[in-house]
């Protein structure tokens, strides 16, 4: 009994740290430990979820100002922050791009209605940046993603990629052309529109697609 007892607990360690390398900060630690309980989610798998792309606006000017380590010391600390806003509201796959990131919410692990928790998070991370005098722009997409390890046996890593990937990224860059601090598309607004209320900013072309996208703004909270 004692043989099988140590076997399962070293099973269960080496799951862990297979997790922690492989996902490192991609999941929130709620969330990693259900991963540990139950590998399924880091095989490949489809899940509808909600794709949300954060930029922080004038960084680049403000980086031109000032000294590299002042720059690298004011990124670390937003992104710090902005990185448990994701995490308090279930959010995952989180993947740093510059002075921004991607998150994704009901991916690698499902969270109810990620639509609003994505809605929710962005309204936290406007609070996050201007507290460090800064703003951000959003771009909030729902549809199919894709999880899972890429690699070989001696580096892997945590990817997640789908239409809501690229298309939240284009909305993100939408935000300036159209004044708004985040804007979502019509899957999600027409999840969310029972409990927030969106201002509709017409059919718009995004490189990329083909046909216009209709897209959303939330109300401020």
């Amino acid at each position: 009994a004692q043989v099988a007892a140590d076997g399962e607990r070293q099973r269960e360690q080496s799951l862990r740290e297979r997790v922690s390398d492989l996902l490192g900060k991609h999941v929130p630690e709620a969330i990693a430990e259900r991963l540990i309980a139950d590998e399924a989610p880091l095989r490949p798998q489809r899940n509808r979820g909600t794709a949300l792309v954060m930029d922080i606006a004038g960084f680049t000017a403000f980086s031109a100002k000032h000294e590299p380590e002042h720059v690298v010391q004011t990124l670390d600390d937003v992104l710090s922050e902005a990185t448990q806003v994701v995490s308090a509201r279930g959010g995952g796959g989180l993947s740093y791009l510059g002075d921004g990131f991607l998150a994704t919410f009901n991916a690698p692990a499902a969270i109810d209605t990620p639509e609003l928790a994505a809605i929710d998070t962005a309204r936290d991370l406007m609070r996050v940046a201007m507290r460090h005098g800064f703003a951000v722009r959003v771009g909030i997409a729902t549809g199919d993603l894709v999880t899972g390890i890429i690699g070989n046996e001696t580096r892997q890593s945590f990817t997640v990629y789908g239409d809501a990937v690229n298309l939240a990224a284009r909305l993100e860059g939408l935000g300036k052309h159209l004044g708004h601090a985040v804007i979502v598309d019509e899957p999600t607004q027409q999840a969310a529109t029972s409990t927030v209320p969106f201002q509709f900013l017409g059919e718009q072309s995004v490189a990329g697609i083909d046909k216009p996208v209709a897209v959303y703004a939330p109300a401020p909270a």
